[in-house]
Order: C-alpha cells, then structure tokens, then sequence
C-alpha cells in the first residue's frame, strides 16, 4: 500500500478528513498509523443503536488485511522510536449543549478486517424533503454500503400510511442493475407533514439490514424556502454557509448580523447556494445569526433562518517560523547542526513544538532552538520533521486537528563534501597512501 492519506468520506459528525500520518515506525514497522479528525458536529445517539460516522477507502484502493482501531495505551505513542512527536488516540468527546461534558474513550471492538468476509454490509438512514404533490426519485442506496457480495434485494417493509401517498421502488431505468435503484413517493394531494417508512437490503449470501426513510412534505408556496445545511468552519476562520436550492428560486440573498442584530456582512443577486465569508470577517467567540432568502420574482420571496456558532469559528492558524539553519561542517559525526523554530500568532497562545523527538512548550513568539544535531553525507543529507501541537489555548480558539496540520520540514547537508584524504611521498619520490 502506498503512503498516502485515505479518501475518507463524511457520513455524521462534521468533515472529517485524514490529518496525520506516520509510516512503519521503528516501534512498530509492521503498521502504518492514520490519524481521522472532524470538528465535530451534532449527531443524535439512541442506546444500543449505531451511528455511521465515517467510511473510507486506501489510497491503493483495494482492501488490506488487518486494518483495524489505534489500541489506547498499546500501540505506540509521540515518545516512541520513530512516531516523530504524533500521538494518537481513540476518542470521540460529546457535548451537551455546547459545553464538551462527556468523553467516550473505549475502542469499539479489536477484531480486524479480512478482506475475504462479506463486511461493511448496512443500511444508512436518509431523510428528504418534498414539496406538496411532487413525485420525485429519492436515491436511499447512495450512503448504504453493500460489502463483497452482490446485492439481490431492495425492499420497503415498513410502507407509511395510505393516506399519505404513494410509494414504491423504481428500477430508475436498468431492471438488472439493483444499485441505482429509488424510491419514489407521491404525496397525496391534501397531505402535508413527515412520512416514517423503512426498507431492507439484502445480499447473495443473505446478510440483510434495514434502514429508516423521513420524508417530509411540505405545502406548496409561491416560493419555497432554501434548505437548510449546517454551517462548515474552515481551520483558517473561515465560515461557509450553504443550503439547498428552492424550488423555482432564481437568485439568492444571504445576511449576516451579530448577537446585537447589527449587520456584518450580507451578499446579494447571488445564482449559488454557497457562501464563504472571509477569514477574519467573523470574531471567534462571538455568535452570529443569518437569513438567506430565495427570490422568484418581484416581492415573492422566501427565507430561513439560522445560527453560526462563535465558539467554532476560529482564530487564523498560526506561521511556523524556521530560522538560524546551521550546517554541520562534517556528515554523521558533527553535532554542530542547529535551527531555530518560532510559532506566531496574534491571540497568545502555548505549544508543544516537537523535533528530533525532543518537544518543548513555547509561548507564542518565543524562539525555540534545537542543537547538537547530525548530518547524513551528501546529496540527500538528513531531514528533520518539526511538529506543533496546541498546548494551551490562550486567548485563541483552535482546533487540535487544525494545529496538527502545522508542520515543517529541515534539510541539514554537512558543508563538506568528501572526507580528507592524506598522501605521503617518501624518498626517490614514492608516494605511500596510508
């Protein structure tokens, strides 16, 4: 498999993405070790059920046995041979209304994959939206993951009352292909509210789930609302809001105000339905409300409301700074070699910057320098990774997993590029080489 991130796709819980890796470490040279972070997003729990949070794919493709959860406390961490200053760990921390109260830190099962079993065999939940008497092709298989067997069924087993409409599963044009099938449902005429039913999917070797459908039909208006979607927060401070196209709408208008209702920043006559206010534009820590309104023509409009959390939009990331490079003047023996390394930000506040396997905790601005370091012969010379993790916040609000990205890299090539070489000319003219 080659080193590289997976292709990771986000099902629940924000956007989550493959922010750090080490490659066969010396502790542990038969792993590769993947670090998959989000900011997090609510997700609503039931006990005993099961949230798909994530699913992704190695950057070969194809399958590898033995893939499987970092074991807290077993598999190695930052201070270990080889892992460069990483530590991971198996954590998922919860929130109950905005403050994080709760933090589940046990590993969901040790087995591991084998890519001869029929896994990653399940149903996805879905919810849609419907305008009053609309049909419209619903795809619940696109988040469903079907596993090595071939899918042999879709079906509705749990159909929603007569009274609401109509509903089956269309072959969507290839009565041989089971894959892209959809589910059609027709409201009824004088319905309006949220239809519950549930389908099941099954394989050649009779492994099966079911997964539950909302759908929720809305009354026809002059000029249906955008739909809402959850604010993104980019780890630059950017926000960027977006929503799903109304229903005849022909141009948007989104506006922005802060807790005391004052106007921060709005965008007109737009044709998308996303946004990305500025980094910089919005104050972390404060919260802010929005409108956006979907125009259909002279004053026929239509909007939603919604909220962007202060206590996610943050700070600008900070600048690593590398300075004073010195070379050492012989390769491999020569400790003379030595950086100096700065974190800048403008919200003070303290990291744990790792090189050499040595970690230091600096305040923002305050050179730290690492010394006595070797040089491999040239041309390649040795590199040093320099790592920086979030020790303390300070007044800046930061992602772990955004400072994780903050890395750097030094070349120290020893400044002389052969060793000396001694003749000696002894009498008549005779040269000895020792």
């Amino acid at each position: 498999m080659p080193d590289a991130a997976f292709v990771v796709t986000s099902v629940a819980a924000g956007s989550w993405a493959d922010n750090s890796r080490i490659y066969a470490p010396v502790s542990a040279p038969g792993s590769d070790f993947h670090g998959l972070g989000s900011l997090g997003a609510p997700v609503d729990f039931s006990t005993g059920g099961e949230v798909l949070i994530l699913h992704f794919t190695l950057p070969g493709g194809g399958c590898i046995d033995g893939l499987r959860l970092y074991s807290n406390g077993i598999d190695p961490g930052s201070s270990d041979p080889g892992m460069g200053g990483s530590d991971f760990t198996n954590t998922i921390f919860g929130a109950s209304h905005g403050m994080a109260s709760e933090r589940y830190t046990g590993n969901y099962g040790a087995q591991m994959t084998s890519c001869t079993a029929p896994n990653l065999f399940w149903a996805v939940d879905d919810s849609f939206v419907l305008t009053q008497g609309a049909t419209a092709p619903l795809n619940i298989l696109d988040n469903d993951n079907f596993g090595l067997n071939e899918l042999e069924s879709v079906a509705v087993i749990a159909p929603p009352a007569a009274s609401a409409g109509t509903i089956l599963i269309d072959p969507n044009g290839t009565i041989d292909d089971l894959y892209d099938d959809v589910l059609l449902f027709t409201p009824a005429a004088d319905f309006i509210g949220t239809v519950q039913l549930s389908y099941e999917i099954c394989d050649t070797e009779g492994n099966c789930d079911q997964a539950d459908v909302a759908i929720e039909v809305l009354e026809v208006q002059d000029c249906q609302a955008p739909g809402l979607l959850n604010p993104a927060y980019g780890c630059d401070g950017a926000v960027t809001i977006s929503w799903l196209p109304a229903l005849d709408a022909t141009s948007y208008t989104l506006e922005v105000e802060d807790a005391m209702g004052n106007p921060v920043v709005d965008f007109v006559n737009m044709a998308s339905t996303s946004v990305t206010i500025t980094p910089g534009t919005l104050t972390p820590g404060e919260d802010y409300t929005f409108a956006v309104t979907g125009s259909c023509g002279t004053s026929n409009v239509s909007s939603f409301q919604g909220a962007i959390d202060g206590s996610r939009i943050q700070n600008r990331l900070p600048e690593l700074v590398i300075t004073d490079v010195v070379h050492p003047v012989c390769a491999d023996v020569d400790t003379s070699g030595a950086f100096t390394v700065t974190v800048n930000d403008n919200c003070g506040a303290i990291y744990d910057i790792t090189a050499n396997g040595v970690t230091v905790t600096a305040n923002t601005g305050d050179p730290v320098t690492f010394s006595g370091l070797t040089a491999a012969a040239m041309p390649q010379g040795s590199n040093y990774e320099v790592t920086v993790a979030l020790h303390a916040g300070g007044g800046c609000v930061y992602s772990a997993v955004c400072i994780s990205e903050l890395q750097g890299m030094v070349t120290l090539i020893p400044e002389d590029a052969t060793a000396p070489f001694i003749s000696v000319t002894g009498d008549g003219g005779q040269t000895i080489n020792p």
